[in-house]
């Protein structure tokens, strides 16, 4: 996987156009923006920076809804559960470095070398961070 794959796909330029993911027809990465064609309309061309902030955005949107619970045995390590999908994850929140079990964070350590997904947001949000960055800068204070 590439970072243009996991940035820029389908799914996420149906979830900012406002189609089902069936009307995305093509999509390509041009220079600054991304060409997508949709059936039925006139092909349009997004920002590269809209779908970047849309990928953080659509993350944080899904953390709201997992419930977060710290280890009592393990410092600094939360458990993060999506009910609805019955599955959980194990985040650690470490000295300059975050972790998850999950395949999305995987695949964006495989290819950013850092990540951030749902399951990291929902638990910086229990811990009082509003974003990696911001989680990470304080560590670096300390």
């Amino acid at each position: 996987m590439t970072a243009e794959q996991l940035l820029y796909s389908k799914s996420a330029a149906a979830r900012l156009l406002g189609v089902d993911l069936e009307e995305i027809l093509d999509l390509q990465v041009w220079g600054t923006g991304i060409w997508v064609n949709i059936e039925g309309q006139r092909p349009r061309i997004l920002s590269k920076k809209v779908f970047k902030q849309h990928f953080v955005d659509w993350r944080k949107a899904a953390a709201r809804s997992l419930l977060v619970t710290p280890q009592v045995f393990a410092r600094n390590t939360y458990t993060v559960r999506n009910e609805t999908k019955e599955t959980r994850y194990e985040v650690q929140l470490l000295s300059g470095c975050v972790t998850c079990t999950c395949e999305d964070f995987a695949k964006q350590r495989q290819v950013f070398k850092q990540g951030c997904c749902k399951h990291l947001y929902a638990a910086l949000k229990f811990c009082g961070y509003g974003s990696l960055a911001d989680y990470l800068n304080t560590q670096v204070a300390a």
